[in-house]
């Protein structure tokens, strides 16, 4: 590596080196638009004929901001955040990071209310993999597609929502989860479809609505098995619970490694934190601000 491009550690530089990569990136956005349709890219209106190979050169040089860029990441994902102006996922995913939830971990999330439950479970999946199949109770899949940015997603949908409308190779539908056999054939399905090349994440959401249509021992008994294999392959899951207070959920703990339980703040926002992980304090942690 030459002199230009030696790595940058996590110094006072780090500043420089995002807003470098943000105007990269804001020039590369330029060059785009004027190489796609012709036009808002005044300072390049004189270089057409160049344009492509100007746009190409940009792309490396993005590339080169880029890697600088996460070398000097805190936590994963900060570039991103940064860029965007958002703080609504940097605080989980500073979260992830100092709780060092890792992706091969089985994890229970618990939360409040079912709305708090799935909106950190759609962050959180996301925050922790870019590949996985998601079992989906309450929610349509073609809902659950579009909502959670994940590379490759496979979708068993639950719901009873057959329909033609929403055609979609990523989700695999069953008329309910009531069967539990079927469901497990749907996720073992989903999971030896993913790319071999990066380990998948099973999400599963929740046990509360596969526990309306199973008895609490056969749903113990559907984790024990799916648990069971997940381990064998090296996959973790993260998979919703109930809300606080529901016993049956309670029971079914010791399943996990640990819990992640979610709360809303008097702010509006959610904060969370790790139950019954060694080394770990029970500690709440600001995952946004509303």
């Amino acid at each position: 590596m030459s002199s230009d491009h030696q790595p940058i550690t996590r110094t006072a530089t780090r500043p420089q080196v995002f807003d470098r990569y943000d105007r990269a990136l804001s020039r590369l956005y330029h060059l785009e638009a004027s190489n796609a349709f012709g036009c808002d890219a005044a300072p390049y209106e004189s270089i057409d004929a160049e344009l492509p190979s100007i746009v190409d050169r940009c792309r490396r040089s993005v590339d080169v901001f880029a890697q600088k860029a996460f070398e000097t990441e805190s936590y994963p994902g900060e570039a991103f955040d940064r860029l965007c102006g958002t703080e609504t996922t940097s605080g989980l995913y500073e979260f992830v990071s100092r709780a060092e939830i890792d992706p091969s971990d089985v994890v229970l999330l618990r939360g409040t209310t079912a709305a708090v439950e799935s909106r950190v479970f759609h962050r959180l999946f996301e925050a922790m993999t870019d590949i996985g199949v998601i079992v989906s109770t309450a929610q349509p899949g073609h809902h659950v597609v579009d909502t959670v940015a994940v590379g490759d997603l496979t979708v068993v949908d639950c719901t009873p929502t057959m329909s033609t409308e929403h055609d979609d190779d990523r989700v695999r539908s069953l008329p309910n989860a009531s069967n539990l056999t079927a469901v497990g054939t749907k996720i073992v399905g989903g999971i030896q479809d993913c790319d071999g090349s990066t380990p998948p994440l099973l999400g599963v959401q929740s046990l509360y609505d596969l526990g309306i249509h199973n008895s609490p021992q056969a749903v113990s008994r559907f984790l024990q098995v799916v648990i069971s294999k997940l381990r064998g392959w090296g996959v973790g899951g993260v998979m919703v619970g109930g809300p606080d207070g529901e016993s049956s959920d309670a029971a079914l703990e010791y399943h996990f490694d640990y819990v992640v339980d979610v709360r809303p703040t008097p702010g509006g926002g959610i904060e969370a934190r790790v139950r019954g992980k060694a080394a770990t304090p029970a500690t709440w942690h600001t995952l946004w601000k509303d």
